[in-house]
């Protein structure tokens, strides 16, 4: 254990922000997540609400109400995915910049020093932990960002399917 502490505590600070932003990151997801599940069952019962105001209005308005809600729904279910698909596209270019951050101080500690190849294999692996994190952190994020798109087109259909418009009007 105190080994891996060690090994831990001589990590660059590349590696220390790709794990804040993948804490950050986690936060977010579970928050998308946690509005889908809890906070859709509200927001659909005060759309329902509202659209019983306006399912009587002439054909081409109800039509134009009801998209209304629904992308104003859309809107408030993705709005946090912007933001999540941005950090998986820069967590694995923050764990090849550490890499590349570490290789560089490996081979400044080779040209310094000959016959320190345990130090130096050590290094490499200090400097290759930061791109593992960022390729993990940031695939990770993206099969959750996939997940929660394709929950929040599911949740905006299932609104605009209880949305009925009358026909004939």
């Amino acid at each position: 254990m105190q080994a891996f502490t060690d090994f831990l505590s001589d990590t660059s600070a590349i590696f220390w922000i790709i794990m804040m932003l993948s804490v950050v990151m986690w936060w977010t997801i579970a928050r998308c997540y946690l509005q889908c599940y809890f906070e859709y069952p509200k927001l659909l019962a005060h759309y329902r609400r509202s659209w019983a105001k306006w399912q009587d209005q002439p054909h081409l308005l109800a039509i134009a109400i009801r998209d209304g809600f629904t992308a104003e729904l859309n809107n408030l279910l993705t709005r946090n995915l912007i933001f999540i698909k941005t950090l998986t596209a820069v967590l694995p270019l923050l764990g090849l910049l550490g890499t590349v951050d570490g290789m560089i101080d490996n081979f400044s500690v080779l040209s310094n020093s000959l016959g320190v190849s345990e130090l130096f294999s050590s290094g490499i692996a200090q400097a290759l932990l930061t791109t593992l994190a960022g390729l993990v952190t940031g695939l990770s994020g993206l099969f959750f960002c996939h997940s929660l798109t394709k929950k929040t087109n599911l949740l905006t259909l299932d609104l605009s399917q209880q949305l009925v418009i009358a026909k004939g009007i």
